[in-house]
């Protein structure tokens, strides 16, 4: 088998000139105030900057060790008591004078064995590193501070992922601490051009953004847009995590097609990483993103990569069709309901048996759908003791009560209800909620239109695919632009033989679209 230069999409972006790869703070305002060498000015400044006397978990501290004075800052909550306690011990051992920051530097590297000890210039790489968790340390008669990673996060252990669960398969997923996660696919990825930079988002917040990829395999224009849009972002804070990052790649946000992915896998994370695309991980969030995601990104389940290949290809298809039908049977059935003169004679049992209530089916299938979405949100809003007792009394007893009192034909809510079934079964969380707006909008359609409704909103969600494009990919690639291969991996899952490479022959890289990484 012949090594691909480069990822079958990479064919599919545009040349639309040398993307900026700026990835630096740019939205961050800095303070650009240097650290003097007096220790006192520092001092007063930083501890008015950060509010010392009105924050509690702010610790602020003097100390003189053999007439060298230092100040620490630190985060309580954010450090491990007994490596600050080493960090200070050694100080202890300094000489008397005014010794320099490099000298410190190298003092704490030697003797504390800490592998993160940097030293800083300017007040605003000082105070961000401090409220980042790591130890402060200003020293007398130095114009820089040093800055050691003392930190420790407070964190929950990796555990199985709720929206990707798998019978088979790895049942670790990320969490919300960067460092972790970043781990995760570090444990899986041994290779040496295995990139993790560090990007900071946010006025405020700003939150430390990983981009994960593999150099040498990634497109390196994709990858220099990636870093463009977070650059040039300017933004206040990116406390609601992975959803104002994905808001700030993907170029119409109001745009409802979903042109990133979101994943809690780091299985999937990390095989997406060897196939060409860029993980983004953001710090507090379990949920990391990859980009590009077209279409047909979204349709593998990462139960498709740990089954055989006949039952993967089994799953895919129905996962597909599943796709298809969540959005269009109660429109076809609604149709058919209102129309019975498009139906051929085998489907004459399709419309409402009983007669009709005071209101019209259309109004029947949008109520149902906004009751299902309310039943869906009352459900996730339920503590998890009593959540089967509140499932039970919206989808059975609520149900029966309706169609009792007239409200709703019986027909109606097993339509809905398959349909919601449906809708579960999309292997992307993000495409089921696109997909039950898609659906309403073509209720309403032919409720209004009848049969052009349904053709006019067929092709209104043809055309906003074909105008979509995720980081330069076209949305319906590899169908538009075709191909062959890459459209063939979507239904069809491979045996993990078939990336094998002979012996002595690099495996051929570059990710095929539904094929050995879940998209």
């Amino acid at each position: 088998m012949a090594p691909r230069e480069r990822p079958p999409f990479r064919a599919a972006l545009p040349a639309d000139g040398q993307a900026r790869a700026v990835a630096s703070a740019a939205s961050i305002d800095r303070v650009r105030r240097y650290i003097s060498s007096e220790l006192e000015a520092n001092v007063r400044y930083i501890e008015e900057l950060l509010g010392v006397r009105e924050s509690y978990d702010i610790l602020s501290e003097s100390y003189d060790f053999r007439g060298v004075r230092v100040h620490v800052f630190v985060i309580n909550g954010f450090f491990e008591a007994r490596t600050v306690l080493q960090v200070l011990r050694t100080l202890a051992e300094l000489g008397g004078g005014r010794p320099g920051a490099e000298a410190v530097r190298r003092i704490v590297h030697e003797r504390v064995t800490l592998p993160a000890c940097s030293v800083v210039r300017t007040i605003d790489d000082f105070v961000t590193n401090v409220l980042s968790g790591p130890t402060g340390l200003l020293i007398d008669g130095c114009d820089a501070g040093v800055v050691v990673d003392t930190r420790i996060y407070p964190a929950r252990m990796p555990n199985t992922p709720e929206t990707e669960k798998v019978i088979l398969g790895p049942h670790d997923g990320f969490v919300e601490t960067l460092l972790y996660n970043t781990t995760l696919i570090r444990r899986r990825l041994r290779d040496p051009r295995m990139r993790c930079e560090i990007i900071h988002l946010g006025r405020h917040s700003r939150t430390d953004v990983a981009l994960c990829y593999l150099a040498g395999v990634v497109d390196a224009e994709l990858l220099a847009r990636v870093r463009a849009r977070l650059a040039d972002a300017d933004v206040r804070n990116v406390t609601s995590a992975e959803r104002a990052v994905a808001n700030l790649l993907s170029r119409h946000p109001w745009n409802p097609l979903p042109t990133v992915r979101f994943t809690e896998r780091a299985d999937l994370a990390a095989a997406n990483v060897v196939e060409g695309r860029v993980v983004v991980i953001v710090d507090t969030s379990p949920n990391a993103i990859v980009v590009p995601a077209p279409l047909f990104t979204h349709v593998p389940h990462a139960e498709d990569f740990h089954v055989g290949p006949l039952a993967a290809t089994y799953m895919r298809w129905v996962s597909l069709l599943a796709g298809f039908f969540a959005v269009f049977l109660p429109p076809l059935w609604l149709l058919g309901a209102l129309e019975p003169r498009y139906l051929p004679p085998a489907l004459h049992f399709v419309g409402p048996r009983q007669p009709p209530t005071g209101l019209s089916l259309t109004g029947q299938f949008v109520l149902a759908e906004v009751a299902i979405e309310l039943i869906r949100r009352a459900v996730l809003n339920t503590p998890t003791s009593i959540t089967s007792a509140m499932t039970i009394v919206g989808a059975i007893i609520v149900g029966d009560a309706v169609t009792r009192v007239g409200l709703f034909t019986p027909e109606v809510l097993v339509v809905m209800g398959f349909a919601t079934i449906l809708n579960f079964a999309i292997s992307s969380v993000e495409m089921g909620i696109v997909a039950r707006l898609f659906r309403l909008a073509l209720l309403v359609l032919v409720g209004l239109l009848r049969l052009p409704g349904l053709v006019l909103g067929a092709l209104l969600l043809l055309a906003l695919a074909v105008s979509t494009d995720s980081l330069g990919v076209p949305y319906l690639w590899p169908l538009l632009p075709f191909d062959w291969r890459a459209f063939k991996a979507v239904f069809v899952v491979s045996p993990v033989t078939a990336d094998m490479a002979p012996r002595g022959q690099s495996p051929a890289t570059g990710p095929r679209l539904g094929q050995g990484s879940g998209g």
